[in-house]
């Protein structure tokens, strides 16, 4: 071990995810609340970012040669066998979710010009053809299941031994890097 910082990002992406999810429960209850879908889009934004750096944090500890650019879903599938959990697979949650997740990042990222073609004839019609591909998303009950989701995930990584030996939190003294 050496003096000197470790930090370990995820910690703050979740801590936005957790400030935005708290500011929707806010919002469910007041019946005056505005912008409720803005505060869904962060939080799920800041969730979807913060799975990433939870795999890239997992795997740096518990994966030989870890390669931080390789796709999502590799990074996913590699931590998800390395952590060996009983009942973490494809179609289950906490899956399902970062699945979710990992979408809604890249309609966001990757997001570019819409054109509807139509004469809508009621309101109704107006909306959906002025909606985003990722409105349906923004819905508090999808966004609270998706925190929820990736807090089982998130713990599942720091109840592995060597990610226990290693440790979760960001900080100064004697620390050492990952024994990647």
């Amino acid at each position: 071990m050496n003096r000197g910082a470790r930090i370990n990002p995820h910690h703050d992406l979740l801590n936005v995810a957790h400030y935005h999810c708290e500011i929707v429960r806010r919002k469910m209850s007041d019946p005056e609340a505005e912008a409720i879908a803005l505060d869904c889009f962060s939080c799920l934004l800041a969730l979807a970012i913060g799975v990433e750096a939870i795999l890239n944090f997992a795997g740096n500890i518990l994966i030989e040669s870890w390669k931080e650019r390789q796709p999502y879903k590799t990074k996913l599938q590699l931590v998800v066998a390395a952590l060996n959990e009983e009942g973490l697979s494809e179609g289950t949650e906490p899956l399902v979710s970062l699945s979710q997740l990992k979408s809604f990042r890249d309609l966001a990222a990757h997001a570019k010009p819409i054109f509807r073609p139509g004469e809508p004839r009621s309101i109704v019609e107006v909306k959906k053809m002025m909606s985003n591909d990722w409105d349906e998303l923004l819905e508090p009950a999808i966004v609270l299941n998706a925190y929820q989701q990736v807090c089982v995930f998130e713990g599942m990584v720091y109840e592995n031994e060597k990610v226990k030996e290693y440790g979760i939190l960001t900080q100064f003294g004697n620390v050492g890097a990952a024994e990647a």
